[in-house]
């Protein structure tokens, strides 16, 4: 019985020293981040994270611009970063001419400006943590 005990132990300590072995965790995504993979837009060009996670660059589809993310991906991307409906109407009502606007909600930072030819252009900010 002695010797089952021992082999107990011994399994219990490799098992443990295995743990400890493993490779560090992967740091969690931001919320940037996380919209730009719920919406699975990480490989489109017209979308650009930044600052290590902390920002975001979003070129919107335009008549001189096919290149640009379709209104079906700044949709969801609005959506999985929670903007507030009273931004959602501001964005929606952006003119050419009204020119860059902002808008901050949580951690976040909206800016964004529309031209039909170039389309919706929208900079996301995320606060940095402080320690």
């Amino acid at each position: 019985m002695e010797k089952l005990g021992g082999i107990a132990i011994g399994i219990t300590a490799l098992a443990l020293l295995a743990g400890c072995a493993s490779a560090p965790a992967e740091p969690e995504a931001t919320a940037l981040e996380a919209a730009v993979a719920g919406c699975k837009l990480e490989r489109l060009k017209s979308v650009s994270i930044g600052d290590g996670g902390y920002s975001l660059i979003v070129n919107g589809y335009g008549k001189e611009n096919t290149a640009g993310l379709p209104y079906e991906g700044i949709s969801c991307l609005l959506d999985e970063l929670e903007v507030p409906d009273s931004t959602l109407a501001k964005i929606d009502n952006t003119r050419a001419m009204d020119g860059q606007q902002t808008a901050d909600w949580g951690d976040i930072t909206a800016t964004w400006s529309y031209h039909p030819d170039s389309g919706p252009r929208f900079i996301f900010e995320l606060a940095e943590p402080t320690d």
